[in-house]
């Protein structure tokens, strides 16, 4: 039982990974020496660095294998012909005639992106036509096809002068750019893909006139270089990605489909859930400064983002993925979550839930983090942020541990009520948090009756609120007011406050 893999992509590597670890054998065949660096030889694995012939793939296949996966690059037309027409000889030689035995081939064809709608996206059928297209322009060309079409790039002095081509940061590769006339500061060995800020950055650094893309769907970034272009208002020149013609391949674009598949082949069980890395952070009042380090870093390294659309506001700068979605309720989120894992081509999906303040002061992540446990192959890690209280307590020189705590933050007027008599009767301090204004004027008129039934000779005048509105926002303000300047306030905003008595 044994499988055989054309790879040099994310993709090929992540199934050679999954079956090597489902202790399936497999032999993964990769073009060049970077390749057979990104994934090495292990238990189950073995790697099969340079290109081959057809005759060379023929003579491969005859090792016994029981599958074929074509998980190479969409733009390797060649190679796919290649392994194609080696597999059809094979079979014909094997099993002439008899279609059941013949050694089936399954082909990965990586998932499309979702295409931005841009008058300055401009279509290609091939690297050719694009590079004509070119003459017509003026500044200088972001590349980001690779360098196996460079050539067509750099047979024109003027375009190629004008190029910043970035490409792996293989040794193959940096010898075509040289060889293509490159000189060295027009050459960025990155390895991708890269986040929109990333493209945006390099567009704005190299004052790059024009960018030119593959249509290499989600796995090569080609969302991210769009939505750059288009936020830097320059024309995106797009290489159309060319239709496969292998007639006898078995096309599945995702891993959920092509296991089950190689499932019946092999007559095992493959085990494929990707781990799925949950945070629950806190995203401190508002305003990004107040996040942690590691609510940022979590962020940053997201596939996936939820938050109420106040919250995901402050952090879309900070996110590397541009799948953000104003949700919060784990109903909403757990589902997208599944589907993710369906149709995932990894082996791990981060996914951050932001909540507004800490997690730990009346926050929605403890509802979350219950219905999370309940998922299969899921961690779950909680990052606190900074609250109302620890900010406002901050900026009026407070200390909080001894506060009592009111919500009336969706909570009926009569359990809070009753929450907040207890809480005057035995003279303790309050902090509170709201909905809307229209709870201050209710929460002043109860401390006024409270206070008065409490005492009649009470003096409801020394009674004082230390209160913040829209905390860490532009328009913060701090302001210390009696009961009845609370009763008075009417503009809408997020407010909470300590009262003294």
């Amino acid at each position: 039982m044994k499988v055989l893999i054309f790879g040099g992509t994310s993709e090929g590597r992540e199934l050679a990974l999954c079956l090597a670890k489902n202790k399936i054998s497999c032999e993964v065949c990769v073009a060049t020496q970077y390749g057979s660096e990104l994934l090495s030889d292990q238990d189950c694995l073995h790697i099969h660095q340079g290109r081959l012939t057809t005759a060379e793939m023929l003579y491969l296949l005859s090792n016994g294998f029981s599958a074929v996966i074509d998980a190479t690059h969409p733009f390797a037309l060649e190679v796919s012909d290649n392994i194609s027409q080696a597999l059809k000889q094979y079979n014909e030689a094997v099993h002439p005639g008899d279609v059941k035995k013949c050694l089936p081939l399954l082909r990965f064809d990586r998932q499309a992106a979702t295409k931005a709608a841009s008058p300055l996206c401009r279509l290609f059928t091939n690297a050719g036509e694009c590079a004509l297209a070119l003459k017509s322009t003026s500044g200088k060309i972001l590349l980001t096809t690779g360098s196996k079409n460079l050539s067509d790039f750099c047979a024109d002095q003027d375009i190629r002068s004008r190029l910043v081509v970035r490409t792996l940061p293989s040794t193959e590769s940096l010898e075509l750019c040289i060889n293509n006339g490159l000189q060295g500061n027009q050459i960025l060995a990155m390895q991708g893909p890269f986040s929109k800020e990333t493209n945006a950055a390099l567009i704005r650094q190299y004052g790059i006139s024009v960018l030119v893309t593959k249509e290499s769907g989600t796995a090569g970034g080609y969302q991210e270089k769009l939505e750059a272009s288009g936020e830097c208002g320059i024309p995106a020149f797009v290489i159309k990605k060319p239709q496969n013609s292998s007639s006898q391949a078995e096309i599945y674009s995702n891993f959920s489909a092509l296991f089950a598949r190689l499932e019946e082949i092999l007559s095992v069980k493959i085990n494929f859930t990707p781990k799925l890395q949950l945070t629950l952070a806190g995203a401190g009042m508002g305003n990004p400064d107040t996040l942690t380090l590691a609510a940022k870093k979590a962020i940053a390294e997201a596939d996936y983002i939820f938050g109420a659309e106040r919250v995901l506001e402050t952090v879309r700068n900070l996110a590397t993925t541009t799948k953000i979605h104003p949700l919060y309720l784990a109903k909403d989120i757990i589902p997208i979550l599944q589907e993710a894992r369906s149709s995932t081509c990894s082996q791990e999906i981060r996914a951050v839930v932001l909540f507004s303040g800490d997690t730990g002061f009346y926050s929605g992540a403890d509802a979350f983090y219950k219905e999370a446990e309940k998922l299969p192959a899921t961690q779950v890690e909680i990052i606190p942020g900074i609250s109302c209280v620890q900010y406002l307590c901050a900026k009026f020189h407070k200390n909080w541990q001894n506060y009592e705590f009111l919500s009336l933050h969706g909570v009926k007027k009569a359990d809070w009520v009753n929450k907040l008599s207890d809480i005057v009767y035995n003279n303790r301090q309050i902090f509170f948090i709201t909905s809307t204004f229209s709870d201050l004027q209710d929460l002043s008129e109860e401390i006024s009756k409270l206070l008065q039934a409490k005492s009649a000779d009470a003096d409801i005048s020394k009674a004082k609120i230390f209160l913040g509105f829209n905390l860490s926002y532009s328009d913060e303000k701090l302001s210390v007011i009696s009961l009845q300047e609370c009763s008075k306030i009417s503009a809408p905003g997020l407010y909470c406050g300590i009262i003294e008595y």
